[in-house]
């Protein structure tokens, strides 16, 4: 299916939204000889500026030194919006900053492809991904008083109790 011509958000806008609001990711390695996609492990996971996954391992952890020691590819999966399950993001890890008093360090993914997974999987080109945007929710009140309105208009109703 030709998603492009669809209106509304592109799918390398929909996917930086995916990874944007994903607070963990599955990783698990990529290389050809694993069929069966072994899972490394489940790990919170941030967003650099140009898109790209940064994964936090524990110091120490056995995720920390598969992500660290292995110049294999690693795949990884965060939840996505209907129609898609999910979003697979595969390349490469590298450790970029360890904090040894939090026992994090943290892992940029050097990626070679992004792809939706689902009923109808559909493949994003890594330029697009990089180049677009998150798409950003923005909150409307009803009465419409005027911008910034929205949270004085939730915190006046917090403190009244309703």
């Amino acid at each position: 299916m030709n998603y492009e011509i669809l209106p509304g958000p592109s799918l390398a806008e929909l996917a930086r939204t995916a990874l944007a609001r994903a607070a963990a990711a599955i990783v698990s390695e990529a290389s050809p000889g694993n069929a069966r996609q072994d899972v490394a492990g489940r790990v919170p996971v941030r967003t650099r500026p140009d898109g790209s996954p940064l994964l936090l391992a524990a110091t120490g952890s056995m995720l920390e030194q598969r992500l660290t020691a292995c110049p294999d590819a690693v795949t990884v999966s965060v939840p996505a919006a209907v129609p898609f399950s999910s979003l697979r993001l595969t390349g490469t890890a590298r450790a970029v900053a360890r904090d040894l008093a939090a026992r994090i360090t943290a892992c940029a993914v050097a990626l070679r492809s992004v792809e939706f997974g689902g009923a109808v999987p559909a493949e994003v080109p890594v330029e697009a991904f990089h180049a677009a945007a998150p798409i950003r929710t923005v909150l409307t009140c009803r009465c419409r008083s005027g911008p910034g309105h929205e949270y004085r208009h939730r915190q006046s109703r917090r403190a009244a109790g309703g």
